[in-house]
């Protein structure tokens, strides 16, 4: 991230003391522009800021080392999301652990191999059917004949 930061801001400075020359070069001292007279999503060239604004970034960008310099991690904190990881980074290089009570999983018995294999009980599953189907049938019956004998009541009383 910090390679990618200095890159980055050489490139900037560069890009700017060619604009700065290029504004100087048209005598356009002054910004041409303002962000809200902006219609389009493009930026205009850099020169159009005018070589004040030009020259004023250049000297802030060059100055950042020295502006950061009282602070604890320097430029670091011009780089977005680097300071909330040095700080997360310190924190856990300042955990201490004590390896010799740490268990990763306890054994509660050893493992053993079965003596016989392991099937299903088909014919328990059968007869456990057998008899979730019956009482299910009966009691779908019984709905079924209260719902008919509550429908005959109804056409009673509408006579």
């Amino acid at each position: 991230m910090r390679e990618e930061y200095l890159g980055y801001k050489a490139r900037r400075i560069l890009e700017l003391k060619e604009a700065f020359q290029i504004a100087k070069a048209v005598g356009q001292t002054s910004p041409v522009y303002r962000n809200m007279d902006l219609i389009s999503g493009e930026e205009p060239p850099l020169y159009m800021l005018g070589s004040k604004a030009i020259q004023a970034e250049i000297k802030a960008l060059e100055n950042r080392a020295q502006i950061a310099s009282d602070l604890p991690r320097g430029e670091d904190h011009f780089i977005q999301g680097l300071p909330s990881i040095l700080v997360e980074i310190e924190s856990l290089q300042g955990l201490q652990v004590d390896f010799t009570k740490i268990h990763i999983a306890r054994v509660d018995e050893q493992a053993i191999v079965p003596v016989k294999p392991i099937k299903p009980r088909k014919l328990l599953i059968v007869a456990l059917s057998l008899v979730a189907g019956v009482f299910v049938g009966i009691f779908m019956a019984l709905i079924v004949a209260a719902y008919g004998k509550h429908k005959l009541r109804l056409a009673q009383r509408n006579r």
